[in-house]
């Protein structure tokens, strides 16, 4: 069973963001995306009241709402950055304290190529019955699990799915499951500078018990 990883993400939740500060020379001049990493932009960059994005050519992108900040690191074609993103969240953080941040959430999704993806399911999560019988078979099913975290919650779903793999020469669709995980973590303070960043601190840690955790779910292990 082939395993790729897709995406990572750390978002941080609060109730007053700003997006119209967020552009490239704000993210350079406060040094939360340093030079030296030789990092450019990528694609348009838009700043405006309700949404701003920042795109870098790593394959990362900075994004602010009015109720998140967000780091997304696509992993399709490229690397996990994990320390640099905890960097960008951090020094956002530091950079803005007064905003009420209410929490801190890491998003990984991952493929598993399957050829029978459906009925692999099926066989693995469901017992047979008149949900699913030759009358009306059941064609597609997704599998929801919630698991307790101090202060906050796991919640990891699967599915089948097609991916397009675009890490060749030519994009490439396959089918198989997707598995998503969201670990979140609440911070009741204000200010809560300290918490948020604690909570972010446990970046690595999520990444490593998802694969874990998703492993032991699906049945496979590595």
């Amino acid at each position: 069973m082939d395993i790729r990883p897709i995406e990572f993400s750390i978002v941080v939740v609060a109730n007053d963001c700003n997006p119209t500060i967020l552009n490239r020379d704000f993210l350079r001049d406060q040094n939360i995306v340093p030079d030296e990493w030789g990092w450019s932009t990528s694609g348009p960059l838009i700043t405006t009241p309700p949404y701003a994005v920042v795109n870098y050519d790593s394959g990362v992108s900075i994004s602010v709402e009015s109720n998140k900040f967000q780091i997304v690191n696509g992993l399709n074609s490229g690397e996990l950055f994990i320390n640099q993103l905890k960097h960008i969240a951090n020094k956002y953080i530091y950079t803005l304290p007064h905003v009420h941040y209410t929490g801190v959430g890491h998003n990984i999704k991952m493929f598993l190529d399957m050829d029978n993806a459906e009925e692999f399911l099926k066989s693995r999560f469901l017992q047979k019955g008149d949900w699913d019988n030759e009358a009306h078979p059941l064609s597609t099913s997704s599998y929801k699990f919630t698991y307790p975290l101090e202060e906050g919650g796991i919640t990891i779903t699967i599915e089948g799915a097609k991916h397009i793999d675009t890490s060749g020469d030519e994009p490439k669709e396959t089918a198989g499951i997707i598995v998503s995980g969201n670990y979140h973590r609440n911070c009741r303070d204000y200010p809560g500078v300290d918490v948020i960043v604690k909570n972010i601190g446990h970046a690595e840690s999520d990444w490593n018990n998802f694969q874990d955790t998703m492993l032991s779910i699906i049945g496979n292990k590595k």
